[in-house]
């Protein structure tokens, strides 16, 4: 697994030890686990590879705390994640409802579309970031900035998602809630670029949104050309778009030709695991490949090696299906999956 994070910052100022407090209550919440598991319950019947939890870390927080120039713990509204990915993008609006007869106050957003974060760019050309539609709140509105300044991309909410946004009882306190619903699709695209670029602490920040941007729409298309039964014509329209990308941003994508291979290599991996049944990042596919951190590191170094003999700057050009296949091939032979 790649990951450029940051992971070394700790809590100084007073409102970030109210935050790291926080946390470390959660994690020894019953309360919030018990609601994450009623929300499992309440899913059943619907067909979702994966439905994971978690208590944000501290140095996670503190990063997005600081980076988007937060003042108040208040500020933050995903202390508790949830995700639950569905196989089939229909399901959502029946996922949400469920979920939402489990609330009592929330927002919700549907940005499940490439349109939703299409139009990001285009109020940046027109320069009408402080327009807000009447009722909608800041946090939508911050979303509409995630173009103009870095500090941003930690206050939005992650694209290709439904994303429901509220608090839960922990005790006399109110823990912040952030539950994303994904298909199986956006779930690939979004955590392909996750810790390889939009968490990359490494990379310079004046270009990360622009980048993260541009990849992200290349690999809605190749995820496209990879998955689904298309005809010709269809094929043609996608590359023809792809490589429409390509030109049209090529200085910023062949200026980080590294960071833009390392997010095609996560997309490959991920497709692996995938097909494998095995874990992401922390997220458990169906609960049942559990691996310890050792032979994980032996199977990503694995699927690195494999890569190798695949990758091409020109995202079109990868074999995906070939890369699975051996990928399978491999792990099985060595007894790893």
């Amino acid at each position: 697994m790649i990951n450029k994070m940051n992971r070394s910052m700790v809590a100084e100022t007073p409102e970030e030890k109210k935050i790291e407090k926080l946390l470390e209550e959660a994690r020894k919440s019953k309360e919030i686990i018990e609601f994450a598991e009623e929300i499992r319950e309440e899913l059943e019947g619907i067909e979702i590879p994966f439905y994971s939890y978690r208590v944000k870390k501290v140095h996670s927080a503190i990063r997005s705390f600081r980076i988007a120039k937060f003042e108040k713990l208040e500020d933050l509204h995903d202390l508790f994640g949830i995700l639950a990915v569905v196989e089939e993008e229909e399901d959502i609006p029946e996922v949400a409802r469920r979920i939402r007869n489990k609330l009592q106050d929330y927002q919700e957003y549907d940005l499940l579309t490439e349109k939703d974060w299409m139009e990001q760019k285009e109020a940046r050309k027109k320069e009408k970031f402080e327009e807000v539609a009447e009722g909608y709140p800041k946090i939508l509105a911050d979303l509409k900035r995630i173009m103009a300044h870095t500090e941003n991309l930690e206050r939005v909410l992650p694209p290709l998602s439904y994303v429901i946004v509220s608090h839960i009882p922990m005790g006399d306190k109110m823990l912040p809630v952030e539950i994303r619903i994904q298909s199986k699709a956006g779930f690939h695209i979004i955590e392909s670029s996750y810790f390889t670029l939009y968490k990359n602490d490494e990379l310079d920040p004046k270009t990360k949104g622009h980048l993260l941007f541009v990849t992200q729409q290349l690999l809605s298309r190749k995820e496209r050309l990879d998955t689904k039964k298309l005809t010709q014509q269809e094929k043609n329209k996608l590359f023809y778009e792809m490589g429409e990308l390509y030109q049209n941003n090529f200085y910023i994508l062949y200026h980080n030709r590294d960071v833009v291979l390392d997010v095609w290599r996560e997309y490959e991996k991920i497709a692996a695991k995938y097909e494998l049944q095995l874990p992401v990042y922390d997220f458990h596919f169906f609960g049942e490949k559990e691996k310890s951190e050792e032979m994980m590191e032996v199977i990503e170094q694995d699927l690195d090696e494999i890569f190798e003999e695949y990758q091409n700057f020109d995202l079109r050009k990868i074999n995906t299906r070939g890369y699975v296949e051996e990928a399978v091939l491999t792990l099985q032979v060595e007894s790893l999956v």
